[in-house]
């Protein structure tokens, strides 16, 4: 039965290639058929292991997807921070890598001039905008990632003028 609606599944994502709303709507209501049905043996599975789930799953050829997790523990600084200009004058969109397990994005921009007062910014995305910079003053923006533990270090920072 299972198999069944996973090859229904299966010939319907075929059919739906094309693309577009109402595939998108089709596919996603053959998906329906087969989740509901492993929803259903995984609760059958539950109820007849008696409180022994873990063997009762691995001998009857359930997969397990993550028995165990992982904590991960201090994340690495952020990789690949590439910043371009807005669409208005004094702004500038920073754009790093996403980094797994972070939460919130710390971000910083401060003029190559002496005295200068960072701007910054906190973001859940991997990306942010700086804007209300001054035209013709060079800015480096760096990024740290921040996880469950502590902030990353920073990323290499990248200069760009503001336009």
């Amino acid at each position: 039965m299972i198999q069944a609606a996973l090859d229904g599944f299966a010939t319907g994502l075929a059919a739906t290639a094309d693309g577009g709303p109402s595939a998108t709507s089709r596919k996603n209501n053959l998906r329906l058929v087969p989740v509901g049905l492993m929803r259903q043996l995984a609760s059958y599975v539950a109820v007849a292991c008696k409180g022994d789930m873990m063997t009762n799953l691995l001998l009857s050829g359930f997969p397990i997807q993550k028995p165990v997790r992982t904590p991960i523990g201090i994340l690495p600084a952020p990789q690949n921070l590439t910043v371009t200009h807005g669409l208005l004058s004094g702004e500038l969109d920073a754009k790093v890598n996403p980094v797994f397990g972070t939460s919130t994005y710390n971000w910083t921009c401060t003029a190559a001039t002496a005295g200068a007062v960072p701007q910054t910014g906190q973001s859940t995305a991997s990306s942010y905008a700086f804007n209300n910079l001054t035209p013709g003053l060079s800015y480096k923006i760096a990024v740290n990632a921040v996880g469950t533990t502590r902030p990353s270090n920073w990323s290499n920072p990248v200069s760009q003028f503001a336009v």
